[in-house]
């Protein structure tokens, strides 16, 4: 029997928020399962690219609603774009036909409750996705609005037991859920990581990467920070590395995105004269593997007390371009059980960095060959939608 899939997120291509370009993912392997798919999103905020209102996608049916999307990264923007895709996701979607599942993201916080109302009107198994676990997140990131944390936790616990299914993207994730909800039963949570797709992010050969001469980089050692440079993302690290290689001109730390704390990172660089280091705005996800080929080594940083939070989906890109790499993180980080040595390390000391960085700079081998092994057999694209497609076929 066919099984019809609603999957509810802000985000969904041409956007470049990593929880869009993996629900296009996810969605487009399932319809290849045979599963009937629609998407509700909002319109693109990271994208400048426009997109139909509605269209058919590679089998999907995409519904972008015209919700707002203000470009700031102040709260009271946010607050307005998630307040009007919650209005929005709301009246379309009860129009919309039935599904069997509902699937609503973290992105915007609690719209979960607005996919479960779907679902129990149109008599739907709902699940909530979990990317991020708020308000926790709040107090850790340490924003403006982390005192309405304790508001807003009775929320998230009541919104816990009105799901079917909660799929969480790390096992630390869900023992934090576990440990404030002890009436939930284990038998509820699904743990599905996260991905990269191996197919659009492979290693470049330098000498076909048509960036290097765009951007200017020829031989140098090149330390990359690719992704969102968010109020989860502590740079402390980073910047006394960047204090460490001030004056080597064969050493470039390239960030490529965007964020609140880009702005910080500029000032940073501008006050303490970092020449060595570019940045670049987002770029579309046909070119992903040729920036990331770029470097030499990655970059992941985590605000203490995130770890469990938050899962860094950057870490699936770095390892599909075979990236060695750098978490600056408490032991806590979800991703530890994939970040090793010796072509990985987490750590929260700036001198522990600088050995690994240097380690990997003076080794003639880079592991990228087993980096890449690694990721096609634990973390490609097809092993984690396959799992989602299992989970919606037992419900």
């Amino acid at each position: 029997m066919t099984r019809s899939v609603l999957l509810i997120n802000q985000h969904y291509h041409p956007d470049f928020a990593a929880t869009g370009q993996l629900l296009k993912d996810l969605a487009e392997d399932l319809v290849t399962k045979g599963f009937v798919v629609t998407v509700l999103s909002g319109p693109p905020l990271y994208s400048r690219e426009k997109a139909p209102h509605r269209e058919m996608l590679a089998g999907v049916k995409v519904v972008r609603m015209h919700s707002l999307a203000i470009r700031s990264m102040r709260l009271p923007a946010k607050l307005l774009n998630w307040l009007s895709f919650y209005v929005l996701v709301f009246f379309y979607g009860l129009f919309l036909r039935r599904h069997d599942i509902v699937m609503a993201l973290t992105t915007p916080p609690y719209v979960g409750f607005v996919g479960w109302f779907i679902a129990t009107v149109k008599r739907s198994k709902f699940v909530l996705n979990v990317q991020d676990l708020y308000p926790e997140v709040l107090g850790a990131a340490k924003v403006k609005a982390s005192f309405l944390a304790p508001f807003f936790m009775p929320f998230s616990r009541l919104l816990y037991k009105l799901s079917d299914k909660i799929v969480v993207i790390g096992d630390v994730m869900a023992d934090k859920i576990l440990s404030k909800n002890p009436g939930l039963h284990e038998s509820r949570f699904a743990m599905i990581e996260n991905w990269a797709n191996g197919s659009e992010i492979w290693m470049v050969d330098p000498a076909e990467n048509h960036y290097k001469p765009k951007w200017g980089i020829t031989d140098e050692f090149v330390i990359l920070y690719s992704g969102n440079m968010g109020r989860a993302h502590n740079f402390d690290v980073v910047y006394e590395l960047m204090r460490r290689y001030r004056d080597e001109e064969k050493v470039l730390f390239l960030f490529i995105g965007g964020g609140p704390k880009e702005r910080n990172i500029r000032f940073f660089c501008r006050t303490n004269g970092i020449k060595n280091v570019q940045f670049h705005a987002y770029v579309p996800r046909s070119d992903l593997a040729y920036t990331y080929s770029l470097g030499d080594l990655a970059i992941i940083t985590m605000e203490e007390g995130t770890e469990g939070l938050v899962v860094p989906s950057k870490f699936y890109a770095y390892a599909a371009a075979g990236l060695p790499t750098l978490c600056v993180s408490a032991q806590g980080t979800d991703l530890r059980k994939h970040i090793k040595e010796p072509w990985g390390l987490i750590t929260k000391n700036a001198e522990d960095a600088f050995k690994f960085i240097e380690g990997i700079r003076q080794s003639e081998y880079k592991h990228h060959d087993d980096i890449r092994a690694y990721f096609c057999e634990n973390l490609d694209r097809p092993i984690r939608t396959a799992q989602y497609a299992k989970m919606f076929e037992n419900m």
